[in-house]
């Protein structure tokens, strides 16, 4: 998957939750920070604001899942639109 591709959607994903240093959680989730608020991952990004997560996961190169959760705990890794074989998968995301 291209860098342009991911980080495209994960910005305007972004606009729906501005995230800024003093919202971020105190513990981040694995994965590298890229901003406040912002973690890579090796098969996407990271989104956090006070208790809302956003995760934009690449299953394949042409398929990007997104999940977010307000509490800050994503729920039950289930989907009607992406069967249980294909959520298993994850494509390398430089």
């Amino acid at each position: 998957m291209s860098v342009s591709k991911a980080g495209a959607l994960a910005l305007i994903l972004m606009a729906a939750i501005p995230v800024t240093a003093q919202a971020a959680e105190a513990t981040p989730p694995a994965g590298t920070s890229v901003g406040d608020g912002l973690f890579s991952r090796p098969d996407g990004i990271e989104a956090r604001q006070g208790r809302v997560v956003m995760r934009v996961t690449a299953l394949t190169d042409q398929i990007l899942r997104v999940r977010i959760a307000r509490d800050g705990v994503l729920p039950e890794d289930a989907s009607w639109a992406v069967l249980p074989a294909m959520r298993a998968q994850h494509a390398p995301v430089k």
